[in-house]
């Protein structure tokens, strides 16, 4: 109590400055803390230490953070001395835990031998607002294999996850959680519910820890697949992709399509043939591979707005001599037309000679052209002699 009576001081203003959340064992932070003199006699600042208790172990060695030496140690008396530090987590004792708030203990001597010799006092210890952690256990996903079961086109998912820890870490920590998130490949998000609890312990197997999933993977569709490892202070993931199933050949249910490289989009309604790649026929294709008809015809091919193009035979009688007649035609539903030149001629009465559309004789008497006026919804078509024009628009939709 003497010595209390001459020697006298109290921490004030203590700080932390951590590089995240939490500081574990061997890691760097930035302590500061001040020293009010607030006894009779000078004092020295004789070590600092961090410790999870404001009871101290009978040996404070093993954590001490730093010996403050010279006048910056010096506090005179009424003076509050402030150091700011540089400190090295030092191990605890955690418990049963990972994580405790250590205290500040500092323990101060009198500055002046002479008058107390080795005399010396800890002051009252403050809890830090820091977490110190015994150790990083680096969590982190090291494969994630991910097929199609039992077959190619299966809807069901086989998934093998392998993770790993560093070296010292308590595999069996209860913290540890392994989660598998799925997505489908236009998703821009993985939800809620779409994921599945993964045995930690057996990921951490050589072997790993392999799960099915129910048949919500259709086989038309691709997925990504996010698995997620954490002890709850750090974590590591990995993704992967589930390609939309490979196909060589398919045969749509009830002969509804044929399909090359994909599978079928036949229906009863409207059957196909399909083939996901450019073809070629080096024996050429048997069979129509051109519908001429008066009623609209879909022929296979696009335009360079991706919409359908179609196609329409109209037939027009025409008059002896020279004509240019505008005949009245319905151009309402249609967006883009022209003719098809190569499908288009006229056929001259009682001779049957027919001339192709453009056609211009050498001095100019026999000439045969045709054109659309989607304006005043007629067509245009000029003739030098009775017979008939077979004119071949093809077209694209106002709607689709």
């Amino acid at each position: 109590m003497a010595v209390t009576g001459i020697l006298g001081a109290r921490i004030q203003n203590v700080g932390t400055e951590t590089p995240g959340a939490y500081v574990a064992v061997g890691e760097r932070f930035y302590l500061w803390y001040g020293v009010q003199n607030t006894g009779q006699l000078p004092l020295m600042i004789r070590g600092v230490y961090l410790c999870n208790g404001a009871q101290r172990p009978e040996d404070m060695s093993p954590y001490r953070v730093f010996a403050p030496e010279g006048v910056a140690a010096y506090v005179a008396v009424g003076e509050t001395r402030t150091h700011t530090i540089p400190c090295t987590m030092c191990g605890q004792d955690f418990g049963n835990g990972r994580t405790c708030q250590p205290y500040l203990h500092i323990y101060c001597a009198s500055a002046v031998g002479a008058i107390l010799p080795d005399m010396g006092m800890w002051l009252e210890p403050v809890k830090l607002e820091v977490n110190a952690l015994d150790m990083r256990y680096r969590p982190a996903v090291t494969a994630l294999d991910v097929a199609r079961t039992p077959n190619e086109d299966s809807a069901q998912v086989k998934l093998n996850v392998r993770c790993a820890l560093a070296e010292g870490a308590n595999a069996q920590d209860a913290g540890l959680l392994l989660t598998v998130r799925w997505r489908a490949r236009e998703a821009g998000a993985f939800a809620p519910e779409d994921s599945v609890t993964v045995p930690a312990a057996q990921a951490l197997t050589a072997a790993g820890a392999e799960i099915t999933l129910a048949d919500t993977f259709p086989a038309s569709g691709g997925f990504v697949f996010r698995a997620v490892f954490t002890d709850g202070y750090d974590s590591g993931s990995r993704e992967t992709i589930l390609a939309r199933a490979a196909v060589n050949f398919h045969l749509a249910g009830s002969g509804y399509g044929v399909a090359v490289g994909m599978y079928s989009s036949g229906t009863e309604e409207a059957p196909l043939f399909e083939c996901a790649y450019p073809a070629r026929f080096y024996a050429g294709i048997e069979g129509s591979t051109v519908k001429y008809s008066t009623d609209e015809v879909d022929t296979g091919n696009v335009w360079l707005n991706g919409k359908k193009i179609y196609s329409r035979m109209v037939q027009y009688n025409t008059g002896d001599g020279y004509n240019s007649v505008e005949h009245p035609f319905d151009f309402s539903n249609m967006a883009t037309v022209w003719i098809d030149q190569s499908a288009s001629f006229l056929i001259y009465s009682g001779d049957y000679i027919s001339v192709p559309h453009g056609y211009v004789a050498g001095n100019g008497d026999r000439q045969f052209m045709a054109q659309p006026r989607p304006y005043n919804n007629t067509i245009l078509v000029v003739s030098d002699g009775a017979g008939t024009a077979y004119i071949r628009l093809l077209y694209t939709k106002t709607a689709g």
